[in-house]
């Protein structure tokens, strides 16, 4: 009895990790022109004007996920920056760029710049390091 369970066990294991199998796809036509996609045959009343074996497509791998997930977090910090730089925005010091304390605007600048920095980490490209910078020569001259 408990070979057969073991047995039993192994089998489904071995086929969890399996592909699904390709299905049949129906483009059906009606008398009127329309077509519909289907995975069942086509009605009597339908013609069939072609069939093909559509695999399912393969979830994504995880190092495909990570690359989403990095690219989602980048998208946002990129946001977040450019929504800074146009005074929509905060920074990651919770200071608004069009504001300063001190009425300094190249201290606040280069306040911008370092907080920017500390909220990219080290995703940081050398573009924005060049606006950065070009930020911070432009309010100090």
């Amino acid at each position: 009895m408990k070979i057969i369970l073991v047995a039993i066990m192994l089998l489904a294991g071995s086929t969890a990790g399996m592909p699904a199998a390709a299905e049949q796809v129906y483009k059906c036509v009606d008398g009127k022109g329309r077509a519909s996609y289907q995975s069942a045959p086509c009605a009597p009343t339908h013609t069939v004007t072609r069939t093909w074996d559509a695999a399912p497509e393969a979830p994504p791998t995880n190092a495909e996920l990570w690359r989403q997930y990095h690219a989602k977090k980048r998208g946002q910090q990129e946001s977040a920056y450019l929504r800074s730089l146009a005074g929509r925005g905060s920074t990651a010091s919770g200071a608004s760029i069009g504001t300063t304390q001190s009425g300094d605007s190249c201290a606040a600048a280069k306040q911008h710049r370092q907080a920017t920095l500390n909220a990219v980490g080290l995703n940081r490209t050398y573009d924005l390091l060049q606006r950065l910078d070009a930020m911070v020569n432009a309010a100090c001259k």
